[in-house]
């Protein structure tokens, strides 16, 4: 989910809200429809085939994030639910969308990952939480958190990234949204002060969690 620097700044305050997951559709599923997409070939656009694959991994990373929230929800059992919420959300994007489904499955069962989706481990846990604050040069802030996980001594930042990467390039990749989980950090840390932060990325394909250090 991305990242926001807006100007001018509102009024003082901070703003974060779990987002509840349910079978039907939510402010996360909206607000990616949203996102442009190349339809026809103008000056300065992608050429027609690299559009259309643009178009596919922004329609891969949509599904997937969807998928994974209402699993993180409503758990593998619910996973036929599931799949006619998505197909009924995302009629355009859905051809391959079993597939996907399929690798969004396989991140929430995967044991290494236990510990991010099991939520008997925490106190608190959100789902594509909404984060509004000011940064410490005045400017708002806007951001949609994937996961927040919560317990007593901790507050483990998660955003989810779809990216088709090999193991061996996770280190160079997780750089580019270094940025972006840094200002996730500072905005909970206004909503948790005191709490040890964890600040990590999910790179779904290769199922591997990145621990920023900073």
């Amino acid at each position: 989910a991305a990242v926001s620097p807006l100007l001018p700044s509102p009024p003082p305050g901070i703003f974060a809200e779990a987002n509840p997951s349910r079978f039907s559709k939510t402010q996360y599923a909206q607000r990616q429809e949203a996102e442009p997409t190349a339809k026809s070939k103008q000056p300065g656009t992608p050429a027609p085939a690299a559009a259309q694959e643009q178009d596919s991994g922004m329609a891969h990373g949509r599904v997937i994030h969807r998928a994974l929230e209402l699993l993180a929800v409503h758990g593998i059992d619910a996973m036929e639910r599931i799949a006619e919420q998505i197909a009924d959300e995302f009629t355009d994007d859905c051809g391959p969308g079993h597939d996907w489904l399929s690798e969004a499955a396989a991140v929430f069962r995967s044991p290494e990952l236990s510990e991010l989706f099991d939520d008997r481990r925490y106190t608190r846990v959100y789902n594509e939480m909404p984060l509004l604050y000011r940064d410490r040069c005045g400017r708002q802030v806007t951001g949609v958190i994937d996961r927040l996980c919560i317990d007593r001594q901790t507050a483990w930042i998660v955003d989810y990234k779809t990216h088709r990467v090999g193991a061996g390039d996770i280190d160079s990749l997780a750089k580019n949204f270094e940025e972006q989980l840094r200002l996730y950090r500072d905005g909970v840390s206004l909503l948790f002060p005191g709490l040890r932060l964890r600040t990590s990325v999910l790179f779904t394909s290769p199922r591997i969690i990145y621990d920023y250090r900073f």
